[in-house]
């Protein structure tokens, strides 16, 4: 049974709500005390959603909040850079409101190892991080550029750009760059025939020199790419002295009619780092019907991307990798 709550605590309002121990036709019980539920509800939700709001601008920073509309920020950051060669950043901003440019940060990995302030003498400081060899001289407050990259200077960059206070309003761009090492020569092709029969199984391998990291393997017939089924996964090699990693990729199929075009099949290795391809190519004939092999003349090969060209055992080649290494 439920208990309804004494007489006193309930207070008379505007919309009539009453004293119901008077026994008054005019009491409603039942809406004074909805009444005071919700009353008492919102108070709840109020005081539950100011200590949210205080919370998430203490965890957030108040420079944070006035940032989207006091000032603009971008960066371009490149994704890649090749082993030991430059890489240029820059950051650039636009500041709203009359707002005045306090300072321009960088930051490796949350370190920070470039600073600008107009007010300050000097203007700019550098800080000595893992992996940052900074270009002093041609560093200024919207651009930088890392000399002579390492694999230690792969990692995340930031650009933190803050406005004088008392808002002291900041905002900041990020990008991830990796250091890559690419192989010295486009991808070999090796153990593939000068010309191969309809319903003859077609073997070959491509290998790809040491980089890092290692390159991506792709088999393809006449600019169609083959699926998995008919190549062949080697295990992963160990790496060689340099650090670089080779790769092997094996071909298995079945010739087919429908292969070759004029009596002649195109089949082509790519080898992928990074965003950057090489690939070898190879043309194949079609056999005589009497099945009488052609001449190794008749074999017809370019490799792309690469002015040497030669061929390789695939036994041989992973120790000429390592001693050329």
């Amino acid at each position: 049974m439920e208990t309804f709550p004494d007489s006193s605590r309930l207070i008379p309002d505007s919309g009539g709500c009453c004293d119901c121990g008077d026994n008054s036709d005019n009491c409603d019980y039942y809406r004074c005390r909805a009444s005071l539920m919700t009353t008492s509800y919102r108070s709840s939700v109020t005081r539950t959603l100011e200590f949210t709001a205080v919370i998430l601008l203490l965890s957030l920073g108040l420079s944070t909040a006035y940032s989207s509309k006091d000032m603009k920020v971008t960066a371009q950051i490149p994704k890649e850079a090749e082993l030991a060669h430059e890489v240029n950043m820059s950051c650039q901003w636009e500041l709203n409101g009359g707002k005045s440019l306090y300072s321009v940060k960088w930051y490796k990995d949350g370190h920070e190892f470039f600073r600008y302030i107009p007010g300050n003498h000097p203007r700019i400081q550098t800080f000595t991080q893992p992996g940052v060899n900074l270009d002093k001289m041609s560093s200024r407050e919207n651009a930088i550029r890392l000399m002579d990259v390492s694999f230690a200077s792969t990692g995340q960059y930031k650009c933190e750009v803050s406005t004088e206070g008392p808002a002291f309003a900041t905002a900041f761009r990020t990008g991830n760059l990796t250091v890559i090492s690419l192989p010295k020569r486009g991808p070999e092709i090796t153990g593939l025939s000068s010309h191969y029969a309809v319903g003859e199984n077609v073997t070959a391998n491509c290998s790809a020199w040491p980089s890092i990291p290692r390159a991506d393997l792709h088999w393809t017939i006449n600019g169609i790419l083959v699926p998995p089924e008919h190549t062949i996964v080697y295990p992963s090699s160990y790496p060689v002295p340099s650090g670089g990693v080779p790769n092997t990729l094996g071909l298995r199929l079945e010739a087919e009619e429908r292969h070759f075009v004029n009596g002649i099949v195109a089949i082509r290795c790519l080898a992928s780092v990074g965003s950057h391809q090489k690939e070898s190519e190879r043309h194949v004939q079609m056999a005589h019907v009497n099945n009488q092999r052609l001449s190794a003349g008749d074999l017809r090969g370019s490799a792309r991307g690469d002015a040497h060209r030669f061929t390789l055992d695939t036994i041989l080649l992973p120790l000429i990798i390592i001693i050329s290494t």
